[in-house]
């Protein structure tokens, strides 16, 4: 079982970007299943680019805005305290009975 602080027990492990973005157009669309791992459509027309952790988000910005799209928003994906506990609970079902 681990104890501390949570920046200690997950780390800073970047998993990839989340970038929501407005203002897509057509001829914009094909363009973003090239850059990204996955795009999943929004409500009122937004998009959410899931991107790699190497996916250099500053130079994708300035392409985007340039060819008329609006960043919403473009946040780090990390592991959670939920994806933890689920690894830490794994571990321990797969050692049987009494694995904590």
């Amino acid at each position: 079982v681990a104890s501390g602080p949570l920046s200690e027990i997950l780390g800073f492990e970047l998993k990839g970007w989340e970038l929501v973005l407005a203002g897509v157009g057509a001829g914009l669309r094909p363009d973003l299943d090239q850059v990204a791992r996955r795009v999943t459509p929004l409500s009122d027309g937004h998009v959410m680019l899931h991107l790699a952790p190497d996916a250099e988000p500053d130079r994708l910005l300035g392409e985007l805005t340039r060819r008329g799209a609006h960043v919403v928003s473009l946040n780090p994906v990390r592991e959670t305290l939920e994806d933890y506990f689920v690894q830490v609970v794994g571990a321990s079902a797969s050692r049987g009975p009494g694995g904590l």
